[in-house]
């Protein structure tokens, strides 16, 4: 929908920009005008009108010119009228020219033939997006203030106080589609397919941009392997497949209130229900799902597709694949893939990157897992394989690499993750989608979580995006240090961690509560990302996610966290009647980890005494260099599983390489935590640990 320009006698600014631009200068256009200032742009010239007579009267009768600056710029002729325009006016008396850099922009290049515009560029006040690392929120901030919007103002708007003058305290103050904006890049605007689509470089996301592994097809809730339902007819049961979608939908609303962009794979998007459900469904959660793509909330991965709409190689569902066309041609939606340096012509370029990144450390997995000991028995730990199988595990591996071996002799890296299930995994004449399993073969269960995880975690880690998942996982913390290295990670002391925790109080949760049970809607989740104080929730996210493994142990960020996120859900009970939310005590679950071990702190609001849960000292090892991580649960460890649906996530404060031996760092850990007077201790074998 067209915003709106000023039509009055009150100052007001001219807005100049490339149409190729248009659907993010409106995005700014709309924060501008939610923030009161008054422009003139030309989205609401009438088709019977006379254009050049239009603006020509708008920009004359203006105070003030914005030029909004890209590439797509391309000397367009209607953009240097406008600009040598605006100069004659600043010749003629007062008259100001702001331009706002959306990305860099080689000027000298785009004007080379007009010697009085770039004497101007030399000379104009610039804001540039880049300079504040995109279009955040500390830019939106300077494109709103009063230093350039004081000659677009009269002298008793000037006047006011700046609290009067930006007033956004709740929802209805911000309209659809203006609560967030892509904040890392400013991409491409590119057509093909018959659409129009945002183009993303890899790094271009947000930098703690997440994938939710579950949206992996192959992926299986932990619990499903017990299930005999499960093992008798896999994906294929409609109760398991219905629970799956359940919870696939609540892992991507989690990741959406607690990140700023999620990627969704093109495959999900045609191939899963959990998706389907939003896009094909209500009319209120459709537009919750075109608002958070057309936001660039969502950013869609494109593998060798060359536009959101082109029909994949593999079978798609025929209605939802016509539902998201319908999408794509209604809205530009962000897309990434692993390069679109020939996407005009040829994609050698992206399948040499799509075999260097995805392709390549899959093969590797396979082929020389049988020849290194430390991973083998990193996988054996996380999957609790006794000492006495473990050359049983050996050989598996071994009898893995040789499958690959053989199908390379006939064709190089045509061994994938469905031979490994055809081979190893499901039953003999069954599909593959079906994920039913031939529990007669050796750890069957444990090479299916082995494989479908590694290959979930390979795209995120190509795309420079963080994967996500609220299920534990003790595969994680393994493949998170090996894809990382030691190297990048901070080196940590025994009694370093002893101090730290030893001096760790939770007081704020005395007088606080955190809400639980709250079964939330896509749609929902737009409308609290919409809020100010989820801006600041985020805000403080961020800052707590950049020190995590760079600074000294610091628990602050978790008072600042909490406390702005508590005032996030205030404001959501009051503005949003219709999410359902359970008051709960407060309580709070450090979790320390060493290596395959980990140990659990639980603090409860009005309650003196801390709950230590152990998972035993016989599975730390010292015969390994290993990492230390800390975990921050906001909820009782001890009933996760009923408290799975909380809004809010595990957030990691730190993580490094210990200097002395996990036993060690172990110790130290639990004797800081035994110096609280009440302290009660348990064994975490029952705790789901």
């Amino acid at each position: 929908m067209k915003l709106m320009t000023y039509d009055g006698t009150k100052p007001y600014a001219f807005i100049s920009y490339s149409h190729a631009d248009t659907a993010r200068v409106e995005l700014l256009l709309r924060f501008l005008k939610m923030y009161g200032r008054r422009f003139w742009y030309d989205g609401n010239i009438k088709y019977s009108e006379d254009w050049e007579k239009t603006i020509n009267r708008a920009l004359q009768n203006s105070s003030m010119f914005i030029l909004f600056m890209s590439n797509g710029v391309e000397q367009r002729s209607e953009i240097i009228r406008e600009l040598q325009m605006a100069l004659k006016k600043q010749e003629e008396g007062e008259y100001h020219i702001f331009v706002v850099l959306l990305e860099r922009v080689p000027i000298t290049r785009l004007f080379r033939d007009y010697d009085r515009i770039l004497s101007m560029f030399q000379k104009a006040q610039y804001i540039a997006a880049y300079a504040f690392g995109g279009v955040t929120m500390s830019f939106l901030e300077t494109l709103t203030s009063r230093d350039v919007w004081q000659y677009a103002s009269t002298q008793e708007e000037l006047a006011l106080p700046d609290e009067e003058q930006f007033a956004l305290s709740s929802i209805e103050d911000i309209e659809t589609d203006t609560a967030y904006v892509y904040k890392y890049a400013c991409p491409v605007l590119r057509t093909a397919g018959g659409v129009a689509f945002y183009m993303l470089q890899v790094g271009e996301t947000d930098p703690h941009a997440v994938y939710p592994i579950c949206m992996d097809n192959q992926w299986c809730p932990p619990e499903y392997y017990e299930d005999p339902e499960f093992q008798q007819h896999g994906f294929q049961d409609p109760a398991l497949q219905a629970r799956r979608t359940l919870i696939q939908q609540r892992e991507v609303v989690r990741a959406l209130l607690h990140n700023w962009q999620v990627l969704i794979n093109r495959a999900s998007i045609f191939n899963t229900t959990a998706l389907a459900r939003w896009y094909s469904g209500s009319p209120e959660e459709r537009d919750a799902f075109c608002e958070l793509l057309r936001n660039g909330s969502f950013v869609v991965y494109l593998m060798g597709e060359k536009s959101p709409v082109e029909r994949p190689r593999f079978g798609v569902d025929e209605g939802q694949f016509r539902a998201w066309r319908g999408i794509c041609q209604s809205i530009p939606v962000y897309c990434i893939r692993m390069s679109w340096d020939d996407a005009d012509g040829g994609d050698a370029a992206n399948r040499f990157e799509i075999s260097q990144r995805l392709s390549i450390p899959m093969q590797e997995l396979l082929l020389t897992t049988a020849n290194n000991p430390y991973r083998l028995e990193a996988f054996r730990r996380a999957m609790g394989i006794p000492d006495d199988r473990a050359p049983d595990f050996l050989r598996l591996w071994q009898r893995v690499r040789q499958a690959m071996i053989d199908r390379d002799d006939i064709r190089s890296g045509s061994y994938t993750r469905n031979n490994v299930y055809l081979d190893f995994l499901t039953r003999p004449g069954t599909p593959v989608q079906d994920c039913i399993l031939d529990y007669g073969k050796p750890f069957v269960r444990e090479l299916k979580q082995i494989v479908d995880f590694r290959y979930a975690l390979n795209l995120p880690a190509a795309l420079q995006i963080h994967p996500m998942s609220s299920y534990e996982n003790k595969l994680w913390d393994y493949e998170m240090m090996e894809r990382r290295g030691y190297q990048a990670m901070r080196t940590i002391s025994a009694e370093e961690l002893y101090c730290a925790v030893a001096m760790f109080w939770p007081a704020f949760l005395k007088n606080l509560h955190i809400c639980g049970g709250a079964d939330v809607t896509l749609s929902t989740a737009a409308r609290i990302r919409r809020l100010p104080e989820w801006t600041a929730y985020l805000e403080a996210l961020d800052a707590a996610r950049k020190r995590a493994n760079l600074n000294e142990i610091d628990f602050h960020d978790v008072e600042v966290i909490f406390k702005r996120f508590r005032t996030m859900l205030a404001v959501c009970a009051r503005k949003i009647p219709d999410l359902f939310m359970e008051e709960v005590p407060g309580c709070l679950s450090v979790i320390y980890r060493f290596g395959g071990s980990c140990l659990i702190a639980v603090y409860r609001q009005g309650e003196d005494e801390v709950c230590i849960l152990t998972d035993g000292r016989n599975t730390l090892s010292d015969r390994f260099r290993e990492n230390v991580s800390i975990d921050f649960y906001f909820g009782d460890w001890r009933q996760r599983a009923g408290s799975s649906n909380c809004l809010l996530e595990r957030l990691r404060l730190f993580e490094g390489i210990l200097q002395e031996s996990p036993r060690a760092a172990y110790e130290k850990v639990l004797a800081a935590l035994k110096k609280h007077p009440h302290t009660v201790e348990e064994n975490g074998e029952n705790a789901n640990l």
